[in-house]
């Protein structure tokens, strides 16, 4: 049985932001990846968000780096 996360709604939509804010770059996940040293499968994940805990929040700060967005930018939804 899986275990409810409280916050999976909004690493749900975190997600969809960072997808936004990506392909409004015309940036690919093989592209982000490349750029952020966060393996494709991994962003997939957290586009998606399947990706859940602590080692997130550091990923969060890189991505929002390589962006070009304030780390608020990506809790916009």
């Amino acid at each position: 049985m899986k275990k409810d996360n409280k916050y999976e709604k909004d690493f749900k939509l975190i997600g969809e932001r960072i997808k936004f804010l990506r392909e409004k770059q015309n940036l690919s996940i093989k592209d982000l990846s490349i750029k952020t040293k966060i393996s494709a499968r991994y962003l997939a994940k957290i586009e998606n968000g399947l990706a859940f805990g602590m080692c997130i929040n550091k990923h969060l700060l890189v991505i929002a780096n390589v962006l070009n967005v304030k780390i608020s930018e990506l809790f916009e939804f």
